[in-house]
């Protein structure tokens, strides 16, 4: 019985640890400027979001930062409404360029004001057979907006 309380006192060290770093290698709360191209398209329309990143990341699932599009405007019938999409790889200061179409099935994108936001994603990086800090950060860095006519 003892020996479990050191164990879950160890692991919850460990995540307040891993907490405090984490939040040290972001991006401090400092807004990235994210631009989106067309600003004005078709409902077919493809848009290139565009920002420059802060931080260095994997762009994957195994642990430490990485980079998510959302964005979200009016229903309607038998069109997109939202859409998100998982940013690659990238560099610290690189600029980085990324298409958000339309979400399949969707023929078209609904007609309205989209509006989206670029958003930091970490999770904590462990290695194998390792106790691992279940938490995952989740923060709004950038925004941007597009309309469909």
């Amino acid at each position: 019985m003892r020996r479990a309380g050191s164990v879950c006192l160890a692991v919850g060290s460990a995540a307040v640890v891993f907490a405090s770093v984490a939040v040290g290698a972001t991006t401090g709360g400092s807004r990235v400027p994210v631009t989106v191209k067309p600003a004005i398209g078709s409902p077919s329309a493809n848009f290139t979001v565009s920002f420059r990143a802060p931080l260095q990341t994997g762009g994957g699932s195994a642990g430490g930062p990485r980079y998510e599009l959302r964005a979200s405007g009016p229903r309607g019938r038998r069109c997109a409404s939202s859409a998100s999409t998982a940013v690659g790889p990238t560099r610290g200061g690189q600029r980085v360029q990324v298409r958000l179409s339309r979400p399949a099935p969707a023929p078209r994108w609904c007609r309205g004001r989209y509006t989206g936001e670029l958003i930091e994603v970490l999770t904590p990086r462990c290695p194998p057979r390792e106790a691992c800090p279940m938490f995952i950060a989740v923060m709004d860095v950038g925004n941007f907006s597009f309309r469909v006519r």
